[in-house]
């Protein structure tokens, strides 16, 4: 499925017609990823996760060993990279696989050295957010343009009824909390969508209101205290860290966390 050159065709074209080729083959995937949310139970799943997403991320590069290349060249691998990954941390939260989350936030992925952008052997879940020069490309030339190009493309595809485009925007809002926390990089495509989310929390906050949950959940978090949650956001809607922004799109990090609500009841 590696997109060559060929003076013929658009290769940004090409890139968009793979990644919609991917679709089946992603199914499957996330079939499997619900499977392990819902029924394994050993300590061994995160690892065997962690090992099945090792081998995608080389696939986001191009190989050092086919020569000339151009700039996003390997998208489509990428983005599919990136979507599995929010559809993995968000089956793993739909089942209160808290601390399977955490384990594959915390320890690093291996990373081979097969091409000539990689510049570590272990790296962090950030390596799974991608820049899209090919799929940001093809954006410019559309009518009208998406604001955000990756997040639309997802919610295009977020088709299925078990996993939700509302539970892949949860995942990717979690990861940019974490990102703040512990001085990661993550650019929450999907969350262009949220200030339309009707000015609700999603669901791990939702229910985090009863300390029970929370007390549960906030491994997933990143957190150890509600405090700590209670600094962060009230920091981003003081303006003192700065939200992402797509034009005139943003969200509102208080109401998706439920922050004044968090761990008020039982």
């Amino acid at each position: 499925m590696r997109v060559t050159q060929d003076p013929r065709d658009d290769l940004d074209e090409r890139i968009m017609a793979s990644i919609k080729d991917t679709l089946p083959f992603r199914n499957e995937v996330i079939d499997v990823f619900i499977a392990l949310s819902q029924y394994a139970t050993d300590d061994g799943t995160s690892d065997v996760v962690r090992r099945f997403l090792e081998r995608l991320l080389p696939l986001g590069y191009w190989p050092k060993e086919s020569g000339s290349w151009i700039k996003g060249q390997a998208d489509n691998f990428a983005f599919l990279n990136q979507e599995l990954f929010l559809y993995c941390l968000a089956a793993f939260l739909k089942f209160d696989r808290f601390e399977t989350v955490n384990d594959l936030l915390v320890r690093e992925f291996y990373l081979p050295p097969v091409s000539n952008e990689v510049q570590a052997n272990m790296v962090s879940y950030s390596q799974f957010n991608a820049d899209f020069p090919a799929i940001n490309r093809n954006n410019q030339r559309q009518k009208p343009r998406w604001l955000s190009p990756a997040g639309a493309l997802m919610k295009e595809r977020a088709k299925r009824t078990d996993i939700r485009f509302d539970d892949l925007m949860q995942a990717d809002f979690i990861l940019f909390i974490r990102s703040l926390l512990h001085g990661g990089r993550w650019w929450p495509d999907t969350l262009v969508y949220a200030s339309h989310h009707y000015d609700c929390a999603f669901e791990v906050f939702a229910r985090s209101q009863s300390s029970t949950y929370f007390n549960r959940a906030k491994i997933a978090l990143g957190v150890a205290e509600t405090a700590e949650l209670q600094t962060l956001i009230r920091s981003m809607t003081e303006g003192s860290i700065q939200l992402p922004r797509w034009e005139h799109e943003t969200f509102d990090p208080a109401v998706l966390s439920n922050i004044k609500r968090i761990a008020t009841q039982p």
